[in-house]
């Protein structure tokens, strides 16, 4: 589903997925796997694709991964997308403020280790 080729029904199913807190921090998990360029081009192109406020979710999944490995004007761009789509998004939110205050993307860990932690307590291993 990462890929140019992704229908319209992919995306949809993308954003209900998506749409519960559970999922949204699972997927979070897989910016600390090899996994996280795939999930990047994902949310990438889920941001382009899916109407608000849907996008906020994934746009600020991209935002997040981008700020974890540094990438602060990529990170900069998808916030600006999440909190157009949905200005009380309160994950884009806290990400925004992290971003103003200049956190450490090190410090963004934790977020990943949460994600670990819920992934595992649902039965998901996402093999750092």
């Amino acid at each position: 589903m990462a890929g140019a080729t992704s229908t319209p029904a992919d995306m949809a199913v993308l954003a209900v997925f998506l749409r519960a807190a559970a999922a949204r921090h699972c997927v979070l998990g897989l910016v600390g796997t090899a996994r996280v360029d795939a999930a990047e081009r994902l949310w990438a192109l889920a941001t382009r694709r899916l109407p608000d406020p849907d996008r906020a979710h994934v746009a600020a999944q991209l935002a997040f991964s981008a700020n974890r490995r540094g990438d602060v004007v990529l990170a900069s761009i998808a916030l600006e997308a999440a909190l157009n789509s949905n200005p009380q998004h309160r994950f884009a939110q806290s990400l925004n403020t992290a971003l103003e205050l200049g956190t450490s993307p090190l410090r963004l860990q934790a977020v990943v280790n949460y994600a670990y932690d819920i992934a595992a307590a649902l039965g998901l291993y996402l093999h750092r």
